[in-house]
């Protein structure tokens, strides 16, 4: 879970978090809709962004440190009643602040950060979606 959180808080220090879509986390503060959960509250208007961890966690490292990737999913879904174009272009400048980013993640040393191009896709009920896969290679301090 730090590597979701990490990414959840360098894709809301992009200079485009405001193009999202603003939620209330119970705290009273309304800020950019980058959940960690899913599925996302309904309530919430898009754009809003997902990001999961894929469970399947490849080990690597030394004789004394543990090393990991992590496979982290980051989705945005938009409003069907709107064009996908911004969407897209969100899409686009999630991927570009993403990929060989400088992350920082408390415990791991991140030696490198890759990111897919995002790939369109439209769930059942017709919203517009865009998907990539981030991929964090790092090892323990």
């Amino acid at each position: 879970m730090p590597f979701v959180r990490a990414i959840r808080d360098h894709i809301a220090a992009m200079p485009e978090s405001p193009r999202f879509a603003g939620w209330d986390f119970g705290d009273g503060v309304t800020r950019p809709a980058i959940f960690t959960i899913d599925p996302a509250p309904e309530a919430c208007p898009g754009p809003l962004c997902i990001i999961a961890e894929d469970p399947e966690v490849e080990q690597w490292g030394t004789k004394l440190k543990r090393g990991t990737v992590a496979s982290i999913n980051i989705r945005l879904k938009g409003d069907k009643a709107r064009s996908d174009a911004g969407l897209r272009d969100l899409a686009n400048k999630i991927f570009s602040w993403i990929d060989r980013c400088a992350l920082t993640v408390s415990g791991w040393n991140v030696v490198c950060v890759t990111c897919e191009r995002p790939s369109r896709i439209t769930d059942p009920d017709g919203f517009p979606e865009y998907a990539m896969n981030a991929r964090i290679r790092a090892i323990g301090e």
